[in-house]
């Protein structure tokens, strides 16, 4: 549609229920895409490169200044 690759997803529902092993498998075929941004918080270690389309992600509310009130960008890695 622009000419432009899209290299992530970022599932808006990323929940353990929205994003199976099947969702996995199927991105995986495709060969499109490099890496998915699931809903689970944390930090990415080289660990979890060995699953590209499990990704953690920050969220901004837990940032310093966020809406949470977050003071420390670390206290994401815990899981929720």
């Amino acid at each position: 549609m622009t000419g432009s690759t899209v290299d992530y997803i970022s599932y808006p529902y990323g929940g353990p229920s929205a994003v199976s092993t099947e969702v996995v498998r199927v991105l995986e075929s495709l060969d499109v895409l490099s890496m998915g941004f699931t809903m689970r918080r944390g930090i990415n270690d080289d660990r979890s490169f060995e699953h590209p389309f499990l990704l953690r992600r920050v969220d901004t509310n837990d940032a310093p200044g966020g809406a949470s009130g977050g003071t420390d960008w670390r206290s994401t890695s815990r899981e929720r």
